[in-house]
């Protein structure tokens, strides 16, 4: 689903500041949500822009720029670690599937060498 126009938004907020319409009118004249109209309310009050929001979903990553340095040095000098080894010497507070999803982002691979060992490769 797209984004409504910027069009669109500055022609709501201009039928609300006439004051001549209640909420509920205004998004039946523009056929949009009522609970859009408050929203957009609240995005002008808070922020003073109109424009749509980048979509931010999920919570923030664990992992700074220093902590990712130093993972990547530990994963490069022992490709054969285990997440619970990896979790212990780089000592970030996360969880192992944390670690998981931050070494496959960062192209780490479990592959199985000849020999039959698990190393990792870029």
């Amino acid at each position: 689903m797209r984004a409504y126009s910027l069009d669109l938004r500055q022609r709501v907020m201009k039928a609300y500041d006439e004051g001549r319409w209640t909420v509920g009118q205004i998004a039946e004249r523009f056929k949009v949500g009522e609970w859009w109209v408050h929203k957009l309310k609240r995005q002008r009050k808070t922020g003073g822009d109109l424009g749509p929001r980048k979509g931010q979903v999920g919570q923030p990553r664990r992992f700074d720029a220093e902590q990712i340095n130093r993972l990547t040095q530990y994963v490069d000098k022992h490709p054969d670690a285990t997440l619970e080894r990896i979790h212990e010497k780089v000592a970030v507070n996360c969880t192992l599937v944390t670690i998981h999803h931050t070494l496959r982002r960062l192209g780490y691979r479990y592959k199985k060498n000849a020999a039959g060992q698990r190393t990792r490769s870029r």
